[in-house]
This record gives C-alpha cells, structure tokens and sequence, in this order.
C-alpha cells in the first residue's frame, strides 16, 4: 500500500496564507483585515489559519518574521552589487518581494508596531555602514554621511509614497522607478565627490 501525497492545499497553504496575509495587512491593516479574506485570497481553507498559526494575532507574528527575513535578504543581495547596473539587475529580479515588504513595512510605521523599529535599527545600520567611507574621507562635510537624515529621507518617500503616486499617476517602487532613481542617486553622489575632490586639490595648490 502506498502512502498518498498530502493534499496541495495543505503542502503549500501556510505559504499561500503568508503571502496573502502580507498583502492585505499592507493594503489595508490589521484590524481590517478578516482571517476569511486572507484564506480566499490564498486559495484555501479558513481553518488553515488556526492550523498553522493558532490565531489571527500569530498568523502576524509569523508575517512580520517573513517580513524582515525577505528585507534583510534584500539588503545583502543590495550590498554584493559592485556596480549601478548589477544594482538595477537585483532590484529586477527581486521587484516581487520588494512590493509586499514595502507595503508591510510602510502600515507597521503608522501603526508603530515593533517591526517598525526593528526596520529602523537595520536600515541606520545598514546606511551607517555604507556610509563609513565617506565620513573617513570628508570628515568635515556632514551632509554626505548623515545617515539619520538619509534614513529620515527615505522613510518619509516611504510614507508619502500613496500619495504621490496618486498625484502622478506612476507606481514609485516599479522595476523602472526603482532603477532610475538608482542610478540617479549614483550620479549626484558622483558628482557631489567630484566637486569636493576639485576643493580639495585647489586648497593643495595654494
């Protein structure tokens, strides 16, 4: 006699539920968000909730874990990226996830959930580390390496997000949006270092 195959729906149904639990708690919060949605959404049983998650508050706990695993797998595939293009190729492949996490994370931030300061501690560490070289080498030119200004930038275009896009009618987190404003930055950076390089060798022939 052989053994039967579980059921698809219980095989890949906590990731189903993950998945659709990401986009709507993102979309629309927690609180407005019924455990019956998320099973229609994924596909499957409402009674796959309490199955893998025992309630709708651990089906979040497991959500934000998901969450900040996706992000900060993220971050080091960012930070092997040894050029704007391999950057911009990155960003493409990972576009998917990069989606929900940005959504998530923008409802934790106005919610003021943990997961909200944990992202914060990782993404000031993370710009505090790649800001390094340029505090060593501009000691005196703080604005080139104020990683909580930097941080402050970015979760606010975080915040604001839903409203430009209304505004201009442009999703601001598409493949192309992000590979833009990708090698934007990279080209004011360069040209930022380019004009302190200058000062510092007109001061040096003085």
């Amino acid at each position: 006699m052989t053994q039967k195959d579980p059921p698809a729906e219980q095989t890949n149904g906590r990731e189903r539920l993950l998945e659709a639990a990401i986009m709507l708690f993102g979309r629309d919060g927690f609180d407005a968000t019924s455990v019956r949605a998320i099973a229609d959404e994924a596909g499957v049983s409402w009674g796959l909730v309490r199955f893998y998650f025992q309630s709708k508050e651990g089906l979040r706990d497991a959500v934000e874990k998901r969450v900040m695993t996706d992000y900060l797998q993220l971050v080091q595939v960012a930070n092997r990226a040894t050029s704007p293009e391999e950057l911009s190729s990155m960003i493409e492949s990972q576009t998917g996830s990069l989606s929900g996490i940005v959504r998530y994370l923008r409802r934790a931030i106005m919610e003021e959930r943990p997961i909200a300061l944990e992202f914060l501690r990782e993404l000031l560490g993370t710009t505090e580390m790649l800001n390094a070289d340029l505090r060593a080498r501009f000691p005196d030119e703080p604005a080139l390496w104020d990683s909580i200004r930097m941080v402050a930038q970015r979760i606010g275009y975080l915040l604001l997000a839903p409203q430009f896009e209304t505004l201009l009618n442009r999703n601001l987190f598409s493949v192309e949006e992000l590979k833009r404003r990708n090698l934007q930055e990279e080209r004011i950076m360069q040209l930022i270092l380019a004009g302190l390089a200058s000062e510092e060798g007109g001061k040096r022939s003085t």
